[in-house]
């Protein structure tokens, strides 16, 4: 995945809120919705989709990252994409 690397340590920010404002980062970047976000897989409760600031959903996924940071972008193989986004 081709992505854009985000930090947010705002213990006031939930996920959500930090998808949200990653996903507007990228786009406002790349000109595109993003349709997948890596977060680290100790984050309290995580959930498979949030809806980005146009309504389009993000699919999240588990893995390495650092502290409140986060990796947000397109997959470019399509075989990511959620309905709806």
């Amino acid at each position: 995945m081709d992505g854009l690397m985000w930090a947010d340590s705002n213990p006031k920010h939930d996920l959500a809120h930090r998808v949200q404002a990653a996903a507007t980062a990228y786009h406002r970047k790349h000109g595109r919705w993003p349709t997948i976000c890596q977060v680290r897989s100790v984050d309290d409760e995580i959930p498979k989709t949030v809806k980005n600031r146009r309504g389009g959903l993000v699919r999240i996924t588990t893995g390495p990252m650092p502290c409140h940071h986060l990796l947000i972008g397109e997959n470019g193989k399509g075989e990511d994409h959620v309905p709806g986004a």
